[in-house]
C-alpha cells in the first residue's frame, strides 16, 4: 500500500506532469505548473464543515468572476481528491509592496478597499484577508487569494458579523 505522500506525487505527475511541490500542508498541497497553480486535497482529509474543501473555494470564485476573468478557477474530481486550478499570481502581496517601497500609495488602498466591497457585495465572508493574501497587479487592479475557511452567506448583514 502506498503511503500518503506517494500517492500525493502520483496523482499530480499523472495530471501535471511539469508540476513543482510550492507550499505543504498536512492536508492539502499547492503546486506549480506554470502560469497555474493546482490545490489537492484529499476529501478524507477535509474539515467536518466544508469550509476548506476545494468546491467550496470554487464557488466563492465562480461567484467572484462574475465581471472579473482574474478570479478564474477550474474545479475537477477524481476518486477521493479534489483539485482547483487557478491562475498563478506572480506579482506583489501587499506585505512584499509595502516592503519594498516603503508605502503603499493612496491609490492602491482605494483598490483594496474597492476589492473588499466586491467580495462583501457578493455575500462571501472571506476569513483569509490579510496583507499576504492581497496582490497588487499594477497600479489597476488587486487580487485577493486563498479562500480557505471562507463562506457564501444568504443575506448581506451576515458578512459583517
Amino acid at each position: 500500500m502506498k503511503s500518503q505522500e506517494e500517492r500525493w506525487s502520483c496523482l499530480i505527475s499523472e495530471k501535471y506532469p511539469n508540476a513543482y511541490c510550492y507550499r505543504w500542508s498536512p492536508w492539502m498541497r499547492t503546486y506549480k505548473s506554470g502560469l497555474f497553480a493546482i490545490k489537492i486535497i484529499n476529501k478524507e482529509m477535509e474539515d467536518s464543515l466544508g469550509l476548506h474543501s476545494l468546491s467550496n473555494q470554487a464557488k466563492i470564485l465562480d461567484k467572484l468572476s462574475i465581471n472579473s476573468k482574474k478570479y478564474n478557477s477550474e474545479y475537477t474530481e477524481y476518486d477521493n481528491w479534489e483539485f482547483l486550478k487557478i491562475n498563478w499570481c506572480d506579482k506583489y502581496n501587499l506585505d512584499q509592496y509595502f516592503y519594498a517601497k516603503k508605502k503603499i500609495p493612496l491609490n492602491i488602498l482605494y483598490l483594496v478597499a474597492k476589492e473588499i466591497l466586491f467580495v462583501i457585495l457578493r455575500k462571501i465572508t472571506y476569513r483569509q484577508l490579510r496583507a499576504r493574501h492581497i496582490y497588487v497587479y499594477d497600479d489597476k487592479s488587486v487580487l485577493f487569494i486563498d479562500f480557505g475557511g471562507s463562506s457564501i452567506k444568504r443575506t448581506r448583514l451576515e458578512s459583517f458579523k
